[in-house]
């Protein structure tokens, strides 16, 4: 008998089409894994993240992404519209204002014709152009964000993503590059009305950060 994905079994449970009767509050785990035609994927992999967990809760959300050896942990503020991010292996601090985008501009961004069904769950592929790197964002509409937490989002261009994909983060990412592409798939996910990591654990590092953008502990 064939197994319905666990994902889709999740899924059944939480998707609302249409608007969003509500947003989405809590743990998102990611996996990482990479394809090229130039190199073998083992040998990217090596050098690369493996995956990555995002809490969501309120006006915060809190990114870990995970290497070799490492990780890292980045929080997002919308009311400071700044990000704290902490390296576990060098521990160095940096502050960094999001009211600025620091990397491309988004070019152009459509949605492909037809539907995609990725681990079971029906999707829509918008796809986005930037002069260097394009992503492939498969979309469903379980999973809509608070637009608190991007409509400020300038940096790295995240608010033009988060329109494009009328607020819904991705069920699989495809960043398509010059010699490979990385493919973020979700893999877990929990919703939860209360925060499911310490948000305010960095209370202390927010306030070193003062107008400076980055310091080391």
């Amino acid at each position: 008998m064939k197994r319905t994905p666990l994902l889709f079994i999740l899924l059944i449970s939480f998707l609302g089409f249409g608007q969003p009767s509500k947003y989405f509050n809590g743990m998102i785990k990611h996996k990482h894994s990479y394809k090229s035609d130039k190199y073998k994927a083992d040998s990217i992999a090596k050098n690369k993240s493996k995956g990555d967990v995002y809490y969501f809760h309120d006006n915060m959300y809190q990114g870990i992404t995970f290497t070799e050896e490492n990780k890292l942990i980045y929080t997002y503020d919308s009311e400071r519209n700044s990000c704290l991010g902490y390296n576990l292996k060098q521990s160095n601090i940096s502050c960094q204002d999001y009211s600025i985008n620091t990397g491309d501009t988004l070019i152009k961004s459509y949605k492909k014709k037809g539907s995609f069904n990725i681990n079971g769950v029906e999707c829509e592929l918008i796809v986005l152009e930037y002069p260097n790197i394009t992503y492939h964002e498969y979309v469903t509409d379980g999973f809509f964000i608070d637009p608190k937490l991007y409509l400020n989002h300038q940096a790295f261009d995240y608010v033009s993503k988060m329109k494009a994909t009328n607020g819904r983060v991705s069920i699989r990412t495809e960043i398509v590059m010059k010699d490979y592409t990385m493919i973020i798939d979700m893999i877990e996910f929990k919703e939860s009305k209360d925060p499911l990591t310490n948000l305010g654990q960095f209370d202390e590092w927010w306030k070193l950060c003062g107008d400076s953008k980055s310091i080391t502990e």
